[in-house]
Formats: C-alpha cells, sequence, structure tokens
C-alpha cells in the first residue's frame, strides 16, 4: 500500500512538472533536457534503477543465510509473543547453528 502511494506521488510530481513546464517560453531541445531529467528523477523514485541493472551480489551463500536467520527472528518473536516459552528455546538453539553458518560463509564469493 505504502509502495503504490509514493508512486502514485511521484507520477503526480511529473505530471505537475511537465504541465509547468509545458507553459513556459523555452527551446525544444531545453524541453527535451528537462523532461529527460524528470524521467531519471522518477525512475529513481519507483526503485526502476536497480531493477535495470543485474544482480552482482558476490556472497550469495551469506546472503541465503542471513535470510534464513531473519525468518528465525521472526519465528523467535512470534513464540514469544505467543508465550511458548519451549519453542521459542528451540528456535534459540537454531539461531545459535545459523551464526555459525553465517560465520562460515562469510567471505565465501559465488561461483559464476
Amino acid at each position: 500500500m505504502k509502495a503504490g502511494i509514493d508512486r502514485i506521488m511521484a507520477l503526480a510530481g511529473l505530471i505537475l512538472v511537465l504541465l509547468q513546464t509545458a507553459f513556459l517560453d523555452i527551446a525544444p531541445f531545453e524541453y527535451a533536457i528537462l523532461l529527460f531529467g524528470v524521467l531519471v528523477t522518477a525512475t529513481g523514485l519507483w526503485g526502476l534503477g536497480s531493477r535495470l541493472r543485474p544482480d552482482r551480489r558476490l556472497y550469495l551463500q551469506l546472503r541465503e543465510e542471513v535470510d534464513k536467520f531473519i525468518g528465525l527472528v521472526r519465528r523467535i518473536n512470534a513464540h514469544v509473543v505467543a508465550g511458548d516459552g519451549e519453542k521459542a528455546n528451540d528456535v534459540k538453539e537454531e539461531m545459535h547453528a545459523s551464526v555459525e553458518l553465517i560465520a562460515q560463509a562469510a567471505g565465501v564469493v559465488a561461483d559464476e
């Protein structure tokens, strides 16, 4: 929902800038430069720039282990909130094992 609102606001801002500049007495070349600048800005606001360039992560194994750890954080929190201390302790043990895997994965460059 929040991302949708951000995109609508970015689009509205883009339209406002373009409408305002449409009534200025500027040369077509200057208008093209302005339009290009606004489009680049909008592309950045919508996060399209990161989608256009390839993923160049080097430490894929580390990223995978950290993602698993984040999942464990969510699980332990859910068990603690639910008042299930036994399951929370089980997840805590999984977290300790996960930290060891993270340490092993640190600095390992992915094969291409």
